[in-house]
């Protein structure tokens, strides 16, 4: 079975919307980078926008396909879209997403380097809107936020937008970079999976983490008898467990001689009160009828 990492970023397991989120311990920056040269073999152009990196950062090391097949749109400097001049839409937001627009057959594919930036300027469910908003231009969006710097109910309003979250996980004692994913199908069916990845030249290499301590040997339990120790003994003789055995209960069933099954029975008596009225010859003669 594929890995579900390999199968996002592939686009074996389609997603419209991704979120990934990193922290201080764990910079999921290197990820999103490697996920662009993954996109633009797959897509005409690859929309880049930057909140967080300069452009010359950003673009350091990528090679000249990479570069023609991209476009960037510089956000650092002026994040509340305040230098923008338009007047074809009001909502400041929306001119911040807005790219030079190629051929309508080209398939379209948008990174957002950092949420966290803009959460400074705009509500959360803005932000929401908006992404929804711009799924509906492009194949697939890649979004990347500092987990570490977003309330937890921030969150969980991205998650319900977005068809697949990355968590990044601190390093663990293996060195190994680890990775929580949820994905959401069309169908309603959710994947969750953990993985392992690591990035080599322009590929990435993923597997399944399997946790040592979860792989545990079976080890042969010696049963313990509850009667050994005691100051006195607990346990029947052969002979004893024979005697028990022949002892009728009675709530059993009983066998004659014959082989025919006896079953127990039982008389009900009861003793008039002094307010009981009973007639034999009209047993009803105390009901209103």
């Amino acid at each position: 079975m594929a890995v579900l990492l390999k199968s996002i970023i592939s686009g074996t397991e389609e997603s419209s919307k991704v979120l990934l989120e990193d922290s201080t311990e764990h910079n999921g920056r290197p990820l999103l980078r490697n996920i662009l040269i993954q996109l633009v073999k797959r897509y005409d152009i690859v929309h880049v926008l930057l909140t967080d990196l300069s452009k010359d950062t950003w673009i350091g090391g990528l090679s000249e396909f990479v570069l023609k097949r991209i476009i960037i749109s510089q956000c650092l400097t002026d994040p509340v879209g305040w230098n923008i001049k338009s007047d074809k839409s009001p909502d400041i937001l929306m001119n911040i997403f807005r790219f030079p627009k190629p051929a309508m057959s080209s398939s379209l594919a948008l990174i957002v380097d950092n949420l966290s930036t803009l959460l400074i300027y705009y509500e959360y469910t803005e932000l929401c809107r908006t992404i929804q908003t711009l799924g509906k231009s492009y194949s697939t969006s890649y979004y990347l936020i500092h987990h570490d710097l977003c309330e937890d109910h921030i969150s969980n309003g991205l998650h319900h937008v977005m068809s697949s979250t990355i968590r990044m996980f601190p390093r663990r004692n293996d060195q190994k970079l680890l990775c929580s994913l949820c994905h959401k199908r069309k169908s309603g069916k959710i994947l969750r999976e953990i993985n392992t990845y690591a990035i080599e030249n322009e590929d990435i290499i993923c597997h399944k983490y399997e946790e040592k301590n979860k792989i545990e040997k079976s080890v042969e339990q010696v049963p313990i008898d509850p009667t050994a120790n005691l100051t006195f003994d607990l346990r029947l003789t052969e002979r004893q467990k024979q005697d028990r055995s022949r002892v009728i209960l009675p709530y059993t069933q009983q066998i004659n001689k014959s082989g025919e099954t006896q079953m127990g029975s039982g008389l009900v008596t009861y003793e008039l009160d002094e307010v009981d009225d009973w007639d034999e010859s009209d047993p009803d003669d105390d009901l209103d009828i």
